[in-house]
């Protein structure tokens, strides 16, 4: 590894291997090995114990001069596909317009690394993906070299274009056969220096914005599949309730019905149009048993987490004297549960036939994904395949499969492509939500100081089905674990609650939640800036928070 020098890289070469696929266009695969460098070991000679790490990024200059990088993650309004363009376009003194990222297929072999979540899309592909792009402009640089017998160095690229001091000049897709040959010697390139940066750190216009404000940007919806009709779902008058019985007949018989079936999540009715299948929706006769959830309200579950929450352990500890200037702060907040509605509700086209599966839609975790409809459908995982599509915004939210999977089991139960759209109804009835939360927290401030912190957290079990993107770390850590990993690194910047005492005891209610953007941040971050013994005076929030002060307050 390098060492750190301002103004130059941490990461060395050695910490990636880039492999050209022979072709008539210039295409580079890379795989990361900084993630796996224990001391005293060759990262080269650990590569086949990290298949998550294999191929991370594929990079391809194309006839026409334009490069495409495809993208194994989602883009879902964070503006990731023109971060990612940005960085390619640099390397390579290429414009935007002529670098095409793409998202990726769900890829098996990448395991976990093919994960959108955790805000560190950027952090894990800022070094791979412009180590690739300089590996390509290094064997362009050498195939115009050899090309002219010119040095590398007397050679210049601009807009895609390398050129000569005395004139003569060809663009990339013209270079990219020479480029792509596997005996081509070259002499490798690093990115460039923060110094020579020209378009990263500079002000630039998402490359998708046009098309996502005229409506021209595809969606999931927007598919034109080959024989796959809208689908609805009657969804029960409850949270998780199944079908008891359903007049089949009737729905069969209304204007332009094609189909119906009862699936695990409801009544699947097939129309024509979305028009029709959400009237036959509407009409559906259905009875509906029971779930353990239904007597439960906002209020009654509020009380549980009252009820579960741990008790303090004393004001500054047991046995301490009581200083005369202290002061002692007691509050304590509910967060009711918040729908966790992504601006685009859940919709997904799935292709299920007896032996494979193909699913559209947008997905953040596509390969537990795939393993997941994989075990539903019984087929085998290389025989699902799992398209990752734009998606209109998430926050967390697509990382669950709810669409997903759903959308495969009623291809299968129908016999036939679908078009599953959910309703907004649907997504604020059905979809998950960020869990209630009670915290409460124990303080005692003397003398401008804080001597004792306690903050206790009680809170409706967080699903964090999926773990990190497949079936090995779902069940390697499931989501107690996670919940309580994440908990206690929800950090704040204030020094007095490293030495303070922080517990979460989760409360299991039978309903579908998620971990939205931050997970405990919105809640236990939120109540401690505003109730915590930093906070000079009682403030009540407008965000779902209600606050109850007790003890002798802070002077102001």
């Amino acid at each position: 590894m390098t060492h750190a020098t301002p103004g130059r890289r941490t990461v060395s070469r050695r910490s990636f291997l880039t492999s050209v696929v022979a072709g008539s266009t210039l295409m580079l695969v890379t795989r990361t090995t900084a993630a796996a460098e224990p001391a005293g070991i060759d990262p080269e000679h650990v590569l086949t114990a990290l298949p998550a790490d294999s191929n991370l990024v594929i990079l391809e200059v194309r006839g026409d001069g334009t490069v495409h990088c495809a993208l194994p993650r989602a883009e879902i309004g964070q503006g990731l596909t023109t971060s990612v363009a940005m960085l390619v376009a640099e390397e390579l003194n290429l414009s935007l317009d002529k670098t095409v990222v793409t998202l990726s297929p769900g890829r098996q072999e990448l395991i976990g690394n093919h994960y959108t979540g955790g805000s560190n899309s950027i952090r894990s592909l800022w070094e791979p993906v412009r180590f690739t792009a300089a590996t390509a402009r290094a064997r362009l640089l050498a195939a115009a070299s050899n090309r002219w017998s010119v040095n590398v160095a007397a050679l210049r690229i601009v807009d895609g274009v390398v050129a000569t001091p005395d004139g003569r000049s060809a663009h990339f897709g013209e270079l990219a056969p020479a480029a792509a040959a596997p005996e081509l010697r070259f002499e490798a390139s690093d990115p460039k220096l923060e110094d020579d940066l020209a378009i990263v750190g500079t002000p630039t216009t998402r490359r998708d914005a046009r098309a996502i404000v005229t409506g021209r940007l595809t969606y999931t919806l927007d598919l034109d599949v080959p024989d796959a009709l809208p689908v609805v779902v009657r969804r029960p008058p409850t949270i998780n309730g199944t079908v008891a019985s359903v007049d089949e007949a009737a729905l069969r018989a209304m204007p332009g019905v094609i189909d119906v079936a009862v699936v695990p999540t409801g009544v699947a009715i097939m129309a024509r149009t979305f028009g029709y299948a959400l009237a036959a929706k509407d009409a559906a006769v259905v009875t509906w048993n029971a779930r353990s959830i239904d007597g439960e309200s906002t209020r009654s579950i509020q009380d549980r987490l009252r009820r579960s929450t741990p008790a303090f352990t004393g004001f500054g500890g047991v046995g301490r004297p009581e200083l005369p200037s202290e002061t002692k702060l007691n509050v304590d907040f509910d967060f009711a549960p918040v729908s966790h509605a992504a601006m685009e509700t859940n919709s997904a086209v799935a292709d299920v036939r007896a032996d494979r599966a193909e699913v559209w839609a947008s997905m953040q975790l596509p390969n537990y994904a795939g393993q997941k409809i994989a075990l539903a459908l019984g087929l085998p995982l290389n025989r699902v395949t799992t398209h990752v599509m734009n998606g209109g915004g998430s926050f967390g939210r697509r990382l669950y499969l709810d669409g997903p999977l759903e959308a495969a089991v009623i291809s299968r139960a129908l016999g036939r492509p679908v078009r599953l759209m959910w309703s907004r109804v649907d997504d604020m009835r059905h979809g998950r939500a960020r869990p209630a939360v009670h915290t409460k927290f124990d303080a005692v401030l003397a003398r401008g100081t804080v001597i004792s912190w306690e903050q206790r957290v009680a809170a409706v079990c967080t699903d964090f089905d999926g773990g990190f993107g497949d079936l090995v770390t779902d069940a390697l850590a499931p989501s107690p674990v996670i919940s309580q990993t994440l908990f206690h690194s929800t950090r704040d910047p204030y020094s007095f609650t490293d030495a303070g005492i922080r517990t979460l005891v989760e409360v299991p209610v039978d309903m579908p939640t998620g971990s939205w953007r931050s997970v405990f941040s919105g809640t236990v971050r939120t109540a401690a800036e505003n109730g915590g013994p930093h906070c000079r005076r009682s403030r009540y929030r407008s965000d779902g928070a209600a606050c109850r002060r007790g003890g002798k307050r802070p002077s102001p």
